[in-house]
């Protein structure tokens, strides 16, 4: 019996009865004229995929000598991915190349952040930007150091202003679309009050962290641990760290610094180089049936068709200019 279906994509038939009946036909009225069909054999290729990792089909004659593109790369979205080639089977070997991207590197870019160089009272490498409203520095100094033997120092007093002192780190190399940890050591020592203290990161192609408030350690080194994420496009970075004090004669603060690190604390990640892997696909022998325009199209396979399960239970509208794929066994 002839069943019309409405038709939404080409299928693979994994499996059809070796007579498989079909009846194709435009329909005028209650009449059926016939359609010329026409009849390519092929394969079918499927393989597995990666999300984010791109892939390349290729084929070459049975020697394998000299491999040749297939179609365009097609990127991964962790599904079988599936193309038919018309060509006969067994005229042609087959490969799939798996390209994974590598990771950027990420290391200690910023420099001095141990702050171990340096002339006088000042850290190489590193500016006061800011130092306003009361009695206040930040200089480089060897009194209480996290690790090796030197530190950076921020006082903060008033007179009745509120003291701010800001220092930081311009052109720090980064790579757009990187994600970075962001880390230092801070600790106010003793006695210390009042005191508002915050990092900022800003990119050189606009746009920053935003000022971030942390609390540094109560008279020993507290690890300050953020991650950062560089945008697109981004070479450089300014790091900045402000520190505000109290409007208040009777409060100060003493604030000292060590070991600031934007990515790898500590050391380098060179990152990791791309790969390319070459896949072994599965070929499954396969017809392509075509057919003209036509109003309207009935098929009668008997026993109905079974399919591709990544392809989803079929339908069909037998509408302009559609085909169907199915295994050379059932032709």
């Amino acid at each position: 019996m002839n069943e019309e279906k409405p038709f939404n994509q080409t299928h693979v038939f994994r499996s059809i009865a070796a007579a498989l009946l079909v009846v194709i036909g435009a329909v005028a009225g209650n009449a059926q004229a016939p359609v010329q069909l026409g009849l390519q054999t092929g394969v079918v290729l499927s393989w597995p995929t990666s999300p984010n990792d791109t892939y390349q089909p290729q084929w070459s004659p049975n020697s394998g000598a000299t491999w040749n593109a297939l179609g365009g790369v097609v990127l991964g979205i962790g599904t079988t991915n599936t193309l038919y080639d018309p060509v006969p089977g067994g005229a042609r070997s087959y490969q799939v190349l798996q390209m994974v991207p590598g990771t950027p590197p990420t290391s200690a870019t910023i420099v001095n952040g141990g702050f171990e160089s340096g002339s006088g009272i000042i850290a190489s490498n590193w500016t006061v930007t800011t130092a306003a409203g009361g009695p206040v520095y930040g200089v480089w100094t060897n009194d209480n150091p996290h690790s090796g033997s030197y530190n950076f120092e921020v006082y903060l007093a008033s007179t009745g202003n509120g003291p701010v002192l800001a220092f930081s780190q311009a052109s720090v190399p980064v790579t757009g679309g990187t994600s970075y940890p962001f880390t230092f050591y801070a600790d106010a020592l003793a006695g210390s009050a009042g005191d508002n203290t915050q990092w900022q990161i800003q990119w050189n192609t606009g746009g920053a962290t935003g000022y971030q408030t942390y609390t540094p350690g109560n008279n020993s080194y507290a690890l300050i641990s953020n991650t950062v994420a560089a945008p697109a496009g981004a070479t450089s970075a300014t790091v900045s760290f402000y520190n505000a004090g109290a409007a208040d004669p009777s409060q100060s603060a003493t604030i000292d610094f060590d070991d600031v690190a934007l990515g790898s604390a500590g050391g380098t990640s060179p990152g990791t180089p791309g790969v390319t892997n070459i896949l072994p696909v599965a070929i499954q022998p396969a017809a392509n049936i075509a057919w003209p325009p036509s109003a309207a199209l009935n098929i009668s396979p008997n026993p109905p068709p079974t399919f591709l399960p990544e392809l989803g239970p079929p339908t069909f509208r037998w509408s302009p200019a559609m085909a169907m794929w199915i295994p050379s066994c059932c032709r």
